[in-house]
């Protein structure tokens, strides 16, 4: 069955990385084919075309473009059945655009809200009324859905996933100092003010190893931060470091820091310490708390409250066996919140999905994958030419093919006479 995956951002991103690993899942599996729809020259779009995925490449990212409109009618009034799935932003009024162009029979409609949504006005309009599921990443986006009045039987959590880095033990640590890290966007929810007042109260002390605070991202509040600590004398102990890739400065650190004040939190961030295997200190927020087990897998602390932020990273500066034990209680969580856990509860729910329509899906066809024979099936072969095994090759039924512009002469021409004990292929069984 095509499985259209829509997405209308041009950059990289969490998001776009879950949507191809999502397409492979797909791709392996025998009654689901992926189809990505997104922006022409966006990164979704050239990494799918590098792993082999088909693409449906729109003109814009507007939703209500004419040129996409149009390309889409004419493509999915060639489908007998489609499965719409959008995962963020305004690709979900695009699935809902696609969806209405078709029966109600013929196409079903997944919305996916990983985080982000602070408000339950989103969930309010067509496109999510109308859905056939919602998945959320978290009980805070699925009680915001609830809030807004949508049924509950068409809701449920599946967590983004992430992928679990190959070998997490390589990454290089700094021995000079002390490194916390934060990663996410620069905006008043992400408590970064916050942290530059921990800092303050704890610069002067002299019990403490050299440290310094990593900040990666971007966002308006870039300026007020460095400003801030320019004022309470931190500055030479603070880096912000811009947007960077996770995997090439996280593994850098020893602790991650999402000292978050809003209600949405930066679970992301929380991951993302997991798997590059630093100690976790964050906010006690409830979205934060859904996975955080307080000491076990992370330190938490109360919102608002430098005194309190400082303390943590104080004791993680001081206690090594607390900062190893919080980094083993990130692992346990590992399998929890991979790429591949997430994969499986989409392809439940696609399956469910189907079946609660009673439709039954042809097995795709698998793809032919030819192979040369093996000496041993055949016998010697020529190079760079390929001998199918059948029969009369692999039994001598039938002489041994020539090229065609070749005359085939007896076997005697060839010296190959009972008489000096040479026998053709077919007289060896």
């Amino acid at each position: 069955m095509l499985t259209l995956l829509l997405d209308l951002e041009r950059s990289e991103g969490m998001r776009q990385k879950r949507i191809l690993f999502l397409a492979e899942a797909l791709e392996r599996s025998d009654r689901f084919k992926p189809l990505i729809c997104c922006p022409e020259g966006s990164f979704l779009a050239d990494e799918a075309r590098k792993s082999g995925f088909e693409v449906f490449a729109l003109k814009s990212e507007s939703p209500s473009g004419i040129a996409n409109r149009l390309r889409l009618w004419l493509f999915q009034r060639k489908q007998e059945k489609l499965l719409i799935h959008s995962f963020g932003g305004r690709a979900h009024e695009l699935a809902h655009i696609i969806r209405k162009m078709r029966r109600p029979d013929n196409a079903i409609l997944v919305q996916t809200i990983f985080s982000g949504i602070s408000r339950d006005k989103p969930f309010k309009t067509a496109p999510f009324v109308q859905a056939d599921k919602i998945t959320c990443g978290s009980t805070n986006v699925l009680n915001l859905a609830a809030r807004a009045g949508l049924d509950p039987s068409r809701m449920m959590i599946i967590r983004p996933g992430y992928a679990i880095p190959a070998d997490r033990s390589a990454y290089y640590k700094a021995q000079d100092r002390f490194i916390f890290m934060t990663y996410g966007g620069l905006s008043p929810g992400c408590g970064h003010s916050l942290l530059v007042k921990s800092m303050a109260a704890m610069w002067q002390r002299s019990d403490l190893p050299p440290w310094e605070v990593r900040i990666f991202g971007s966002g308006p509040l870039f300026q007020s931060i460095l400003d801030e600590a320019f004022s309470l004398g931190v500055s030479d102990r603070l880096a912000l470091l811009g947007d960077q890739k996770a995997e090439a400065v996280l593994g850098l650190g020893d602790v991650m820091l999402v000292p978050s004040v809003g209600t949405d939190g930066n679970g992301e961030a929380i991951c993302l310490g997991w798997l590059f295997g630093l100690a976790v200190i964050c906010s006690d927020l409830p979205v934060h708390m859904e996975q955080v087990r307080q000491e076990e897998n992370a330190l938490a602390v109360t919102p608002d409250d430098p005194q309190a932020l400082a303390s943590a990273m104080i004791r993680l500066m001081q206690q090594e066996d607390l900062r190893q034990y919080l980094i083993e209680g990130g692992e346990r969580m590992l399998p929890l919140i991979s790429s591949e856990t997430m994969v499986e509860g989409f392809l439940k729910l696609y399956s469910g999905l189907v079946a609660g329509r009673g439709w039954v899906l042809p097995v795709k066809k698998s793809r032919v994958i030819e192979e040369k024979p093996t000496v041993e099936d055949i016998g010697a072969f020529e190079p760079n030419r390929l001998v199918e095994p059948n029969a009369s090759a692999l039994y001598g039924d039938e002489p041994e093919s020539t090229p065609p512009t070749e005359k085939r002469e007896p076997a005697e021409a060839d010296g190959n006479t009972p008489e000096n004990g040479g026998r053709r292929l077919h007289d060896k069984i």
